[in-house]
């Protein structure tokens, strides 16, 4: 329907959630790219380093590439951009992945640059992001997951969230 989902697998522990996830990605063939994030438990990373992972999955880096590595390729990757906001949407999700001296403030810009960026990849091939542990996110992480998902374009994006029932008692709303 080239439209984004969000679709929440909640259970507790041990019930098999991934190995669901893992049947399904297996039938969705080489046409879908999977982007395959997992939150850690409170206080161990940045507030939203799970959006690390998604962001070198779409880029195609590994995980030692460094924050001006990281920025050299979303810089070529967004080269169908205008330069100025090439330049703005790179620096806000490096900054976001701790790759930058300050921290953005502007939670509405960053919002705005990550909701782009995925946009953006769907468009290029439709895309599936994965978070797993979602129960132990952050409140902001939470807000730029739903930020994402607002329709805004045409754009073949799932979202997958697996997550722990705890989520609910912090969000009851959620998806």
């Amino acid at each position: 329907e080239r439209r984004p989902y969000l679709v929440s697998i909640v259970a507790p522990a041990g019930v098999g959630k991934s190995r669901l996830l893992e049947a399904f990605l297996a039938r969705q063939g080489s046409h879908v790219r999977v982007a395959l994030a997992q939150c850690l438990p409170y206080g161990q990373r940045l507030t939203y380093w799970p959006m690390r992972a998604i962001l070198l999955a779409v880029l195609g880096l590994d995980e030692e590439v460094s924050p001006d590595g990281v920025r050299a390729s979303l810089r070529t990757w967004l080269s169908d951009l205008d330069e100025t906001e090439a330049e703005r949407i790179a620096e806000l999700l490096v900054a976001t992945i701790g790759g930058s001296e300050s921290e953005s403030g502007d939670r509405v810009a960053l919002f705005a640059a990550w909701r782009r960026f995925v946009e953006l990849a769907a468009e290029r091939s439709p895309l599936a992001l994965v978070i797993e542990d979602l129960h132990w996110s952050s409140d902001s992480l939470l807000d730029l997951i739903e930020a994402i998902l607002q329709p805004r374009g045409d754009v073949p994006l799932l979202m997958i969230a697996l997550t722990r029932p705890e989520l609910l008692d912090r969000r009851p709303a959620w998806a």
